[in-house]
């Protein structure tokens, strides 16, 4: 087991890299609203944000719980498991505040995958945009946190 929980520590540790370089990459970017391409970079670069968090998640509960949720729902069942203590199989892999916030860029991710028709809104984009530095602060502690725990695990 402890090559497993090292190699989810370096999984993890890829995922957060990822995240990060997509959080920096959205502060970087201009004002959604001076143009549609600089709306469409926003929209996926939040859209990576979220999607590597996710990944994280999902393979820390693959590891811990043996599977993932599927059907109508996983994605948002998945978020929500992740702050939740499964007594006897692992801690909550992030703080409940972190997934309060990470709700709106579940929402953001589906609309982005079934939007095919509908138009990017900057001022969704930029509210978005205005979340990431609380969001990037409590997820690196919430990271970190979970890093040790898995350092532990690992030997």
């Amino acid at each position: 087991m402890r090559v497993e929980f090292a190699r989810l520590r370096g999984q993890v540790t890829d995922d957060w890299a990822a995240a990060e370089a997509q959080f920096h990459r959205v502060q970087s970017l201009g004002p959604f609203a001076d143009s549609p391409g600089a709306a469409a970079l926003g929209a996926l670069a939040l859209h990576h944000v979220y999607v590597a968090i996710e990944s994280l998640i999902e393979r820390c509960t693959r590891m811990f719980e043996g599977g993932v949720p599927s059907g109508p729902g996983s994605h948002r069942e998945l978020l929500e498991g992740a702050a939740r203590d499964v007594p006897g199989v692992r801690p909550p892999l992030l703080s409940r505040d972190a997934v309060v916030m990470l709700r709106d860029f579940l929402a953001f991710r589906h609309f982005l995958h079934h939007a095919y028709t509908s138009d990017l809104d900057p001022r969704r984009l930029e509210a978005l945009r205005a979340a990431i530095p609380a969001l990037h602060t409590q997820l690196r502690a919430d990271i970190a946190h979970l890093d040790a725990r898995l350092a532990e695990l690992a030997g």
